[in-house]
């Protein structure tokens, strides 16, 4: 899970690593680059953090690039066709999944006439 720096670090890597996931979150410019506290920093915390600035693999920086990607897909699926307005009708998570997978083919196909 990638997320933004506003949320509170601490609690939301505790909070996704109870639920077996990992927060992967970049630390603020004036850290980058810094040692990481062993004391009061969660393990997890510490892990995503290598993975953003000391991975040789360049997992956790594509990680953060496909979320910068993802949220400009939605971010233009909002504005073109009101995707956060979901019709009274679907409900439940098998309706809501075929809405929004009928929204992106739409925009996909919208996109394709364009060029």
């Amino acid at each position: 899970m990638c997320g933004r720096l506003e949320l509170r670090q601490r609690e939301a890597s505790m909070n996704s690593a109870c639920k077996g996931g990992q927060l992967v979150v970049p630390r603020k410019d004036c850290r980058v680059g810094r040692g990481v506290r062993r004391s009061g920093t969660h393990p997890d915390r510490r892990r995503a953090i290598d993975m953003l600035e000391q991975s040789m693999t360049g997992f956790g920086r594509g990680l953060l690039s496909l979320r910068r990607v993802i949220e400009r897909v939605f971010a233009r699926l909002e504005m073109t066709h009101h995707v956060g307005l979901i019709p009274p009708h679907v409900r439940g998570i098998e309706r809501v999944r075929r809405w929004i997978q009928a929204i992106i083919i739409l925009d996909r196909h919208t996109q394709a006439m364009k060029r």
